[in-house]
C-alpha cells in the first residue's frame, strides 16, 4: 500500500485532478458479503477462499477545512446504483469509514461488487481493505492515480522463487485478478488491454467496454483476456483509453493458505529513474522486487541498500545486499526481478529489515513482493504483503496514517525511510479512532539520519492504551 503525503507534489496534482471526476477506487471494488460471486479459476488454482468484506476509510487531508465527502457508484452488474451517500470529515486528522460494519452508506447493498467515486472540495486520502475471514488474510490499497495508460504487474500461476525453497517449503503460485475502472461518471469507455510477458513480448491484445463510472474485474472466467495467458507467466498488464482509467489488482497465492497480495496500478507517465523501497526483508522475511519497464529502451537497474537503524536491521550488511542484487537489465515493455530467478537467491542471509534506493538509466516502475514466515515456520505457511515503490513525488513532510492498531485485533508497525541528504526529525501524531484529543507518547519523537530507515512498532509503545488510532507523521524533511 502506498503511503500518502499531505503536502507532496503528487498529492495536489494527482488527487486534486482525480477529484474533478471523483477519486477512482478499485479494490475488489467493494465486495460485500459471502454470497457474492468468487473468481473462477482453472483446475489446480486455489482461488480466494470464503467471504470478502470491503472496508473503505477516508481521511481529510486539509488542516483547516471540514468537508462532506460524497460517495456514488454502481455495482458491476448495473442493478444497484446509489448516489449521494455522505461522510462528514472535520479538519485535520479526521477520518471515517464506508461499509466497515459500524458505518455504511445505506444504499450499498446486495452480494455484489461496487465501483465507487468520491467527491470532496478538499484533498482526501483513502485506504481500502479487503478481508477474507476464512483465510484470515487481508489486503490494503491506497488511492489509485488515474491515467490514460495504467500499468500493474500480472501473474498467471507464476512460481515465486524465494529462499523458503531452501527450507523445504513448497513454492507458491501467484495468479492475478485485475480491476479496471472508468473514472468518467457520464460516458462509457472502450479500454484496450495489452499484456506482455517478462521479455516484453505481446501475449494478449483485446478491448473491454466499461460503463460510465463503473469497473470490470478480469479474472479466469471464460472470455477474459487472462484466460489465454500461458501458465507460470509473469509480465505487465496495461490498460489504456482516451479517458482516464484507474487500475488495481489482487493476487492469489496458491499453496500458502493465508497469503494474498494487492497492487495499485500506476500511470506510465509516472515512471521515473529513481524509486524508493522503504521496506525490504531478508532471511525469513524475504523480498522480490519486480521492475517494470514501460518504455521503448532497455533499462539497467541497480540498488543501494540501507539497513534499518533499529534492532530489526542489525543482521543486514548493506554492501553485501547491494552485491547480491547486482545490476539487472529490463527489456522494453518487460519485467525483471531483483534478485533474479537465477541469482542464487537460496543463499542464506541474516534475518533483517532494510530499505533501498533503486536507480535506472531510463524511467521504470517497481513493485515489491514480501513474504513473512510465521513463528511456526516448519508447519505454517508464510504470509505476504506487496506494495508499489514510490518515487520523489510521492514523498512529503507530513504523511497521512488513516488506520493504526494497538492490541485491538492486531498491532501496527510503521516503516519509515528518509531518502534525503539531511537528517529528519519526526513526530508521530496519534488520535483515537473516535475522538479529538491527541495522545502523548514517549516514543513518538525520533531523529532519522540521512538515507536511513527505521521500524516503529507500536507494541513497544508501552504508554499507549489498547485501541484503534489515526494520525500522521510530521517530519522536518520529506519521507
Amino acid at each position: 500500500m502506498r503511503a500518502l503525503p499531505w503536502n507532496g507534489s503528487r498529492t495536489r496534482a494527482g488527487l486534486t485532478a482525480g477529484l474533478l471526476l471523483g477519486i477512482a477506487l478499485t479494490g475488489t471494488p467493494v465486495r460485500l458479503s459471502a454470497a457474492g460471486p468468487q473468481p473462477q479459476a482453472p483446475d489446480g488454482m486455489q482461488t480466494f477462499v470464503g467471504a470478502e468484506q470491503g472496508c473503505l476509510r477516508i481521511q481529510n487531508l486539509s488542516p483547516d477545512r471540514a468537508t462532506n465527502v460524497r460517495a456514488s457508484g454502481l455495482d458491476q452488474h448495473g442493478r444497484h446504483p446509489f448516489r449521494d451517500g455522505s461522510v462528514f470529515l472535520a479538519p485535520g486528522l479526521d477520518s471515517n469509514t464506508i461499509n466497515c460494519g459500524w458505518h455504511s452508506v445505506e444504499a450499498v447493498k446486495g452480494d455484489v461488487s461496487y465501483a465507487m467515486v468520491l467527491r470532496a472540495d478538499v484533498a482526501i486520502g483513502t485506504l481500502l481493505s479487503t478481508h477474507w475471514a476464512e483465510m484470515e488474510a487481508s489486503t490494503y490499497l491506497g488511492p489509485t492515480y488515474p491515467g490514460d495508460r495504467v500499468i500493474v504487474p500480472i501473474f498467471a500461476e507464476y512460481r515465486l522463487a524465494l529462499p523458503h525453497a531452501a527450507l523445504g517449503r513448497s513454492a507458491a503460485r501467484l495468479s492475478s485478478v485485475v480491476h479496471v475502472q472508468n473514472t468518467d461518471p457520464d460516458e462509457a469507455v472502450r479500454a484496450r488491454i495489452r499484456i506482455r510477458d517478462a521479455q516484453g513480448q505481446l501475449v494478449s491484445d483485446s478491448t473491454v467496454e466499461i460503463p460510465a463510472g463503473n469497473s470490470v474485474t478480469l479474472d479466469q472466467r471464460e472470455g477474459s483476456p487472462l484466460t489465454a495467458l500461458p501458465s507460470r507467466m509473469v509480465g505487465t498488464f496495461e490498460a489504456s483509453a482516451d479517458k482516464e482509467l484507474a487500475v488495481s489488482s489482487h493476487v492469489d497465492v496458491a499453496g500458502w493458505y493465508r497469503a494474498v497480495l494487492a497492487f495499485e496500478g500506476v500511470p506510465a507517465q509516472l515512471a521515473s529513474t529513481t524509486r524508493f523501497l522503504p521496506l525490504l526483508g531478508y532471511g525469513r522475511q524475504s523480498s522480490r522486487i519486480a521492475v517494470l519497464n514501460p518504455g521503448g529502451r532497455e533499462a539497467r537497474v541497480s540498488l543501494r541498500h540501507s539497513a534499518n537503524r533499529d534492532a530489526s536491521g542489525q543482521a543486514c550488511v548493506a554492501g553485501d545486499l547491494d552485491r547480491r542484487a547486482g545490476t539487472v537489465v529490463v527489456p522494453p515493455g518487460g519485467l525483471a526481478f531483483i534478485p533474479g530467478d537465477d541469482s542464487g537467491s537460496t543463499e542464506p542471509v541474516g534475518n533483517c529489515l532494510a530499505s533501498a534506493i533503486l536507480r535506472s538509466d531510463v524511467p521504470v516502475l517497481a513493485a515489491v513482493v514480501m513474504t513473512l514466515d510465521s513463528p511456526q515456520a516448519d508447519t505454517a505457511d508464510p504470509e505476504t504483503l506487496g506494495y508499489i515503490a514510490p518515487d520523489l513525488d510521492d514523498t512529503g513532510s507530513r504523511i497521512a496514517l488513516p488506520k493504526l492498531r494497538y492490541g485491538a485485533y492486531g498491532m501496527s508497525a510503521i516503516q519509515i525511510m528518509n531518502p534525503g541528504a539531511e537528517p529528519a526529525d519526526l513526530v508521530l501524531e496519534l488520535l483515537p479512532e473516535f475522538g479529538d484529543e491527541p495522545l502523548a507518547c514517549d516514543a513518538c519523537s525520533i531523529r532519522l539520519a540521512a538515507g536511513a530507515s527505521q521500524l516503529l512498532y507500536l507494541g513497544n509503545f508501552t504508554d499507549l492504551p489498547r485501541g484503534a488510532y489515526r494520525g500522521a507523521l510530521q517530519s522536518s524533511a520529506p519521507l
